[in-house]
């Protein structure tokens, strides 16, 4: 309530200072200077106290969402099925295999864990102890345990968590198979709820409980219990190893754990164990989980090749027989190499989709790509092409040009990457009938304010093929890849390359339609400060992922909006490219800048922060350069890999593509 309480008196205090820049309108009519520095300020008040009241608004939302689970948990019918005693022992003695591997956790809950199974209501279960190559005294810690004649403890060479789990279930003879983590705890109702379940429900082969996990002392639990939707699982994990139990038969049917994905194991196995039935969610809370240990796999393994295993497996769907062919209209900008528009249509190309492109002019391209492009008329383009879709990838073009693209009675799909597209524009471009869908930056879409359902978040997406965590970081190589163009602050770069002799500065410049001299004006400016950075013109897209893989730290640099020269604030792909590497990324304390790159990455104000807190990073230790280089490809895999970032795209244009024939 309290909580509560401070979030009302929050939202009044905006009233107030929104009525109050308000009246300053109607009054200091004869100081028009003055009331103009009056308004700034207390609007710079406001914009601070909106953020905090949507900080305070996603608080509750998700204490509500808290309250919600734990009494969905707790007030569920306390009774069991009818028969569930003499339905789990026709499963035969014992029911469930408690699969826990262990590497090196003697001291951090093997202990607890193991007391947690033996701590369960259901007490007609078997724990196999998998030793997957411990050098501490694990043995040791095991060997009570043993007196439990039900519970087997085995070692082997290290093979990973996939590889004992597997060799568990070798070991192991129950028909449910169930998995601990070594330093996890279960709650005593767990197994029994599961048994209950699977016992007396023979068309169910998979269930899971909820998991918590604890907060600081401050702050409240969190408890993971999503419904389960096979749609979502497809995006995303749903479902937990230590949550989960199921049949052994869906072990002799769709194969164990996959040894050759290390991260996110439970969403490649929870995914092809109900490819045909869907899991059950059960109102029991399953596990705590404890996340302090240093030697967890989420700590010393990064995300990326087990998201793009994992998505390569179930996307596309496996149903669509046909794919769509789509042709990119080009306007605003003649050349073809955009890296979001080069990064979007590889990725769909790697889906099946046949993309050719028309530009309005003819303009030169720094290096070939392998799409058809037509040079003539659209529509000219668009009777060779035979598109199912045509789409827009740089919306900075006229209305009229979007009304010529409705005369051909096909769905048309547009990109907000014109980052000076306003909302009367916008409303415009929605009001035709032919746009079906229209993608921007999510900062890009909250400006706006519409609730327009043809509008979608679309961030930016780096090309997963080329940039990926690069194990051998040179910590002491700082990066900036960016556009040739005044509003960049390139010489900001190249004065903290000047301030840091100790440091390698690399400048990766792409030359800009229509702003081809600025290059050559970076390089006097470069000669005029005497800066050692390095200047390197127009490189191929594989050399700037070589580049930047190597880089440690990348910069990325802006004129302050409101100055001369600055350009609108967007989600240059440059950054998430950084971030996919594993580089600590540097951007301006802007708070667009700030949002995209979350928690992984670094704010400076200005080049004096920026020079400090680079020099800074000289008195790092292994271990925080490891969680920078995790934090921050985790984070761009998470949210801005082009397999994620462009599957609702896809999934629109096949869509479109199913209507029009």
């Amino acid at each position: 309530m309290k909580f509560l309480s401070s979030y009302s008196r929050l939202k009044e205090r905006v009233r107030l200072l929104e009525k109050y820049v308000s009246d300053l309108g109607t009054s200091h009519q004869s100081h028009p200077l003055h009331l103009e520095k009056l308004q700034d300020h207390f609007q710079e008040n406001l914009d601070r106290l909106r953020e905090e009241m949507l900080s305070q608004s996603l608080d509750t939302n998700r204490l509500r969402r808290r309250a919600q689970i734990f009494e969905e948990i707790t007030l569920a019918q306390p009774l069991r099925p009818a028969g569930a005693d003499l339905a789990a022992r026709c499963l035969g003695s014992p029911c469930v295999s408690v699969i826990l591997p262990t590497h090196n956790r003697a001291q951090t809950g093997l202990q607890e864990a193991i007391a947690s199974v033996q701590a369960q209501v259901m007490k007609d279960w078997e724990l196999i102890i998998v030793d997957d190559g411990s050098t501490d005294h694990t043995r040791d810690v095991v060997a009570p345990f043993l007196e439990d004649k039900r519970i087997r403890y085995f070692v082997q060479e290290q093979s990973g968590s996939a590889g004992a789990r597997n060799r568990g279930i070798q070991e192991s003879s129950a028909p449910l198979v169930a998995y601990l983590d070594s330093d996890n705890i279960w709650y005593p109702e767990f197994l029994r709820k599961a048994v209950d379940c699977l016992a007396t429900e023979p068309d169910v082969d998979m269930v899971y409980g909820a998991m918590v996990m604890p907060q600081p002392a401050s702050e409240p639990a969190h408890i993971a219990w999503q419904p389960f939707l096979r749609e979502t699982l497809l995006t995303r994990g749903l479902i937990d190893t230590n949550t989960m139990v199921h049949r052994r038969s869906l072990v002799e049917k769709y194969g164990g754990w996959s040894p050759e994905i290390q991260r996110m194991q439970d969403w490649d196995l929870v995914l092809r164990y109900t490819e045909e039935k869907p899991a059950r969610r059960l109102p029991v809370f399953a596990v705590l989980y404890r996340s302090e240990n240093e030697n967890r796999i989420t700590l010393n393994h990064t995300i990326g090749s087990s998201l793009l295993a994992i998505q390569k497996k179930w996307f596309p769907p496996k149903n669509l027989t046909t794919r769509p062919r789509v042709l990119y209209a080009i306007w605003n900008d003649p050349r073809l190499i955009e890296r979001h528009i080069e990064n979007g249509i590889h990725c769909m190309q790697r889906w099946g989709v046949h993309v050719e492109v028309w530009r309005a002019a003819n303009g030169s391209s720094t290096y070939p790509v392998q799409v058809p492009i037509h040079d003539g008329t659209l529509a000219e383009a668009v009777a060779a092409c035979r598109p199912d879709v045509i789409h827009v990838p740089w919306l900075g073009c006229e209305d009229d040009n979007i009304s010529s693209l409705s005369n051909f009675g096909l769905p048309v799909t547009l990109s907000l990457h014109g980052l000076d597209v306003t909302s009367g524009e916008l409303a415009n471009h929605l009001s035709h009938e032919a746009v079906t869908a229209v993608y921007g930056f999510p900062n890009q879409l909250a400006r706006f304010g519409s609730s327009d359902p043809r509008l979608k978040s679309a961030p930016a997406a780096f090309d997963s093929t080329l940039f990926f965590a690069s194990p051998h970081k040179d910590r002491r190589l700082v990066v900036q890849t960016a556009a040739g163009m005044p509003g960049n602050d390139l010489s900001l770069f190249l004065e903290a390359a000047r301030r840091l002799p100790e440091f390698r500065f690399v400048l990766a410049v792409a030359t800009c339609y229509k702003k081809e001299a600025y290059i050559q004006e970076l390089f006097a400016i470069r000669e005029s400060m005497a800066s050692p950075a390095e200047i390197l013109i127009d490189l191929p897209q594989d050399e700037v992922a070589k580049l930047v893989g190597e880089a440690g730290i990348h910069v990325h640099t802006h004129l302050a909006p409101g100055t001369d020269d600055s350009l609108p604030i967007g989600q240059p792909v440059s950054i998430a490219e950084s971030m996919a590497t594993g580089c600590l990324c540097f951007v301006r304390k802007i708070p667009d800048f700030l949002s995209y790159t979350g928690e992984c990455g670094a704010s400076y104000s200005d080049v004096k922060d920026l020079v400090e807190q680079i020099r800074a990073t000289t008195n790092w230790n292994d271990r925080e350069w490891r969680d920078v280089h995790r934090k921050a490809s985790d984070h761009a895999f998470r949210h801005h890999a082009d397999v994620v970032v462009y599957r609702g795209m896809f999934m629109d244009w096949v869509n479109a593509g199913f209507k029009k024939s």
